[in-house]
């Protein structure tokens, strides 16, 4: 009886978490320039203004794994979105964990900084390397382009590593 006790606390304690990382994302969609959230390295006195921010952008396709060139379409049951929020900060919806963190536009050049995630267990193989994937992709992004609907993001070799609609 004890050890259903215990698991019940570890449930509603995960079901807590997953609602305040819910919560970081009606923050990111800030669009006044002012933040509203804690201090992650961002210049909450400035406005971005990109094409990139508005949006919630939704994974079409993302490269095989963190270190490959290879891209293909996210499979089925894996969703990954990213939304840009005028106050430099960026949210993502991993496949499984939430993640929040600045990022810095200039040009063409693009540059999403280490963010607090949270720390949830994946409910399977599929959306453990998926997520894993997605979080050594963030790290390489340089460099975006937006072509009508689409959100390419690319490496320091130009390679297409995730893409993107709205």
């Amino acid at each position: 009886m004890r050890r259903w006790l215990i698991v019940a606390v570890v449930v509603v304690l995960g079901i807590v978490l997953l609602s305040v990382a819910g919560c970081g994302k009606t923050e990111s969609a800030d669009t006044t320039g002012t933040g509203g959230g804690a201090d992650m390295g961002a210049d909450t006195n400035a406005t971005i203004t990109t094409d990139l921010v508005g949006p919630i952008w939704k994974m079409t396709q993302m490269a095989t794994d963190k270190n490959a060139s290879d891209i293909a379409p996210v499979a089925d049951g894996i969703t990954v979105t990213i939304e840009f929020g005028a106050d430099g900060m960026y949210f993502a919806q991993a496949p499984v964990n939430t993640v929040r963190g600045p990022f810095t536009v200039e040009g063409d050049k693009l540059t999403l900084a280490d963010g607090a995630m949270t720390q949830m267990a994946g409910i399977d193989d599929a959306h453990n390397i998926a997520e894993d994937t997605f979080i050594g992709l963030l790290k390489r992004v340089v460099s975006y382009k937006i072509q009508g609907n689409t959100l390419s993001l690319y490496d320091n070799a130009g390679i297409l590593i995730m893409e993107f609609a709205q």
